[in-house]
């Protein structure tokens, strides 16, 4: 149910922990293990930072990738503007999500990826890799996609710029649960109008 995920959550006391002085809050979160990529969110985020943008990243979630991306933050002197939490409840992490600028979603495999339907539906944009359902849930009123790091830092200002209720409405929008529910009953009855009441058997 997406009916938690809005921008009305947006903290201020958020943004003033994790991306003081107006500074940007870029958000990740998912497992930090291979197919979910959070090395790359990270690197997409350091060559943010080293080209002048004011940002902080924010990783929220646990995996055999997290010594990698410490020392890695660690060597290029970030230390201060990268954050990580573990065991985030549902409703803190839903004003996380209101409370950030950019939502990165480097997955080179998904299943569906809800994550990034949350972060939309809180006013925040989603940049991510074309993978699983993000084609056809990532329209340009709500993100974008990316096939490089050079095209992800080519689209992140312009989805910092997006207007944050517009994206939480095309996002709820989709996700209505009223919606949902009457596309399936429109499908179902249309089945059995058809006579497919059953399936077919081998």
């Amino acid at each position: 149910d997406m009916r938690g995920y809005t921008p009305e959550k947006r903290s201020d006391a958020v943004r003033a922990k994790y991306a003081p002085g107006g500074a940007k809050l870029f958000l990740f979160v998912g497992r930090l293990a291979g197919r979910k990529n959070p090395l790359e969110a990270l690197e997409i985020f350091e060559r943010f930072s080293k080209a002048g943008g004011d940002a902080h990243l924010l990783i929220v979630g646990r995996g055999n990738q997290e010594r990698r991306m410490r020392r890695r933050v660690q060597r290029a002197g970030l230390e201060p503007r990268v954050h990580f939490l573990q065991g985030v409840p549902v409703k803190e992490l839903q004003v996380l999500y209101a409370s950030s600028d950019l939502f990165l979603f480097p997955s080179t495999w998904e299943g569906y990826g809800i994550v990034m339907v949350e972060s939309a539906c809180a006013g925040t944009p989603v940049l991510a890799r074309p993978v699983g359902a993000v084609p056809e849930i990532i329209s340009p009123a709500v993100g974008s996609s990316y096939g490089s790091v050079e095209e992800a830092l080519e689209a992140a200002p312009k989805l910092l710029a997006l207007d944050r209720a517009a994206v939480s409405a095309t996002m709820h929008a989709t996700f209505d649960w009223e919606k949902i529910m009457e596309a399936y009953e429109g499908m179902l009855e249309a089945l059995v109008r058809e006579g497919k009441s059953r399936s077919k058997t081998a």
